[in-house]
C-alpha cells in the first residue's frame, strides 16, 4: 500500500475516481429532487387546451347569453403534477349586471407555486336579465287504449315547474306541455315526459324548464260506474232481539264491466246477511262479487258494523189498505175490512219504533191475476228497514167484476179503477194506487 501511495500516478489515478464517484452521487440526488420530466434542473411546462370556463354569476337573475371563446389554453410551470379535475378556469361575473362584458378568467386549483397562464387572457360575456314563472303542467294523451277499456287523467308529478325566460319574454309563456302514447294499453301508461314551453298561439318559445322532465302515469281500466250499496238481510237476530243500524265501511261501490251493461245498473245488492246467531254488537266481513255480466268490483271485501239490541213492539193503527196491480176493465172492490184500513204490530229497535208512524207502513193488496169473483187475499206489508211485523199476515176480501157488472148493480161492485175516492164506512171502493216502488229505508215483509 505504501507503494502505492509513493506512486504518483497512481495517487493521481485514485483521485480521479473519486471524484468520478462524487459527482454520479450528486446528480443522482439532483434527479430526485428536481422531480420527473426535469432536464438539466429546469421546471417543466405543461400546456391544456380546450378548458372550459366556469361562470360565476347569480343565476336566479341572469342568464350566460353567450360567451366568446368558450374554452381557453392554459400553460402552467410547476414543479408538480397536474391532474384533471383539481382545476378549473373561472370568470367572475357576480359584481356584473345585464349587458356585454370583457372579462379575464382566472385559474383555480392548480398546485401551490405554479405560474398559469391563460389563452387569450381576456373572454367577451354577455348576461341577460331573467325571470322565473311557476306554471302548471300540461300532458296530451295520445293514441286509444284496447278496445272495451277507457283511459283516465293523466298523474303528473310535479304538477308545476319553473320556467325561465328573458324578462321581456315572460308574458309570452302560455303553457307547458309534453305528450304520452297509450296505444292498446289495458294497464296503466308510466313513463318520463320531456316539456316544452309554448306561446299563447302554440309555438314553441326557448325557454330553462326546472325540472325538464316529470313523470306521467295515465290510468287504463275498464269502463266503471260506482253505485250506492244495499245491504239485505237472509235472516234477523234471534226472537227478542232487533237491529238498530248496519253501518257498512264505505256507501258505494265501484264495478267495471261493458258500457251498455254499466248504463241499466242503479246500485249493487250486496250479500245477504245471517244474523239468526247474534245477539250483540258484532264487525262482520263479507265478500263482495261483481254482478254476472261484470268483471270487478271495488272493493272486494267489505266490512260492515252490526248493532244489536234488545227489541220492541210497537201498534201502529189506521194503516191504509192499497190495491196494487189494478186492471183498467175491471173494478176492484174491498169488502172486508169494510174501513179498508188495518191494524199492524211491529216489532224492532226502541230507537227505530220511537219514529216511526202510519206513514211509515204500506199495507198492500195485490190483485193481479184474479178473475172475477170473491177472494181473500193477504195483505203485503212494507215496512222499514230491520223493522218486521208481529202475527201472522193480516188478510182481506175482495171483489173482482168487470165494469160493466159493476155499474149495473152487481152486488159488492165498487168504484171503477184508477181513480176512486177513499171509502168510508158504507163500503165503497178504495183508491187504486199504481205499484209503488221501495223506499230506501222500507223491505217488504209479509
Amino acid at each position: 500500500m505504501d507503494k502505492i501511495l509513493s506512486n504518483r500516478n497512481a495517487v493521481r489515478v485514485i483521485a480521479l475516481l473519486i471524484g468520478i464517484f462524487l459527482w454520479v452521487i450528486v446528480r443522482l440526488d439532483q434527479s430526485q429532487t428536481t422531480g420527473p420530466g426535469d432536464i438539466n434542473g429546469l421546471t417543466p411546462e405543461v400546456t391544456i387546451h380546450n378548458v372550459s370556463l366556469t361562470p360565476l354569476y347569480d343565476d336566479e337573475h341572469f342568464l350566460v347569453k353567450e360567451m366568446s371563446p368558450p374554452a381557453v389554453t392554459v400553460r402552467a410551470v410547476t414543479s408538480k403534477e397536474v391532474k384533471a379535475g383539481n382545476y378549473r378556469i373561472v370568470l367572475d361575473l357576480t359584481k356584473l349586471g345585464a349587458g356585454t362584458h370583457q372579462v379575464n378568467p382566472k385559474a383555480e386549483g392548480f398546485p401551490r407555486g405554479a405560474n398559469v397562464k391563460i389563452e387569450p387572457d381576456t373572454v367577451t360575456v354577455t348576461l341577460e336579465a331573467i325571470q322565473k314563472k311557476q306554471v302548471q303542467v300540461q300532458v296530451d294523451v295520445l293514441g286509444s287504449p284496447a278496445p272495451g277499456y277507457r283511459a283516465g287523467e293523466p298523474v303528473i308529478n310535479p304538477l308545476r315547474v319553473h320556467v325561465t325566460v328573458p324578462s321581456n319574454q315572460v308574458g309570452e309563456v302560455d303553457s307547458v306541455r309534453g305528450e304520452i302514447r297509450i296505444d292498446g294499453a289495458k294497464d296503466a301508461v308510466k313513463s318520463e315526459v320531456k316539456l316544452t314551453a309554448y306561446d299563447k298561439n302554440a309555438r314553441p318559445i326557448e325557454a330553462q324548464i326546472e325540472p325538464a322532465v316529470v313523470s306521467v302515469e295515465v290510468p287504463v281500466t275498464l269502463p266503471f260506474k260506482t253505485v250506492p250499496l244495499r245491504i239485505k238481510t237472509s235472516a234477523g237476530p234471534p226472537a227478542g232481539y232487533a237491529v238498530q243500524q248496519i253501518t257498512p265501511a264505505v256507501e258505494q261501490v265501484t264495478i267495471y264491466g261493458p258500457q251498455d251493461a254499466l248504463d241499466k245498473i242503479e246500485f249493487y245488492d250486496g250479500p245477504s246477511l245471517d244474523l239468526s246467531r247474534v245477539t250483540k254488537d258484532e264487525t262482520l266481513t263479507v265478500e263482495l262479487t261483481p254482478p254476472q255480466g261484470f268483471q270487478r268490483i271495488e272493493p272486494s271485501k267489505l266490512e260492515l258494523a252490526v248493532k244489536v239490541v234488545p227489541s220492541e213492539t210497537k201498534e201502529i193503527a189506521n194503516v191504509p189498505l192499497r190495491p196494487v196491480g189494478l186492471n183498467t176493465n175491471i173494478a176492484t172492490t174491498i169488502l172486508e175490512p169494510a174501513e179498508q184500513v188495518i191494524r199492524v204490530t211491529v216489532e224492532g229497535a226502541p230507537e227505530r219504533l220511537a219514529s216511526m208512524d202510519v206513514e211509515d207502513v204500506q199495507a198492500l193488496v195485490d190483485v193481479s191475476n184474479l178473475p172475477a169473483g170473491e177472494h181473500v187475499v193477504p195483505v203485503k206489508l212494507s215496512l222499514p228497514a230491520y223493522v218486521k211485523a208481529v202475527g201472522p199476515p193480516p188478510q182481506v176480501k175482495v171483489l173482482i167484476a168487470a165494469k160493466d157488472s159493476a155499474a149495473s148493480g152487481t152486488p159488492g161492485g165498487g168504484a171503477d179503477s184508477p181513480s176512486p175516492a177513499p171509502s168510508g164506512s158504507d163500503g165503497a171502493a178504495s183508491p187504486p194506487a199504481p205499484s209503488p216502488a221501495p223506499t230506501p229505508k222500507s223491505s217488504p215483509s209479509s
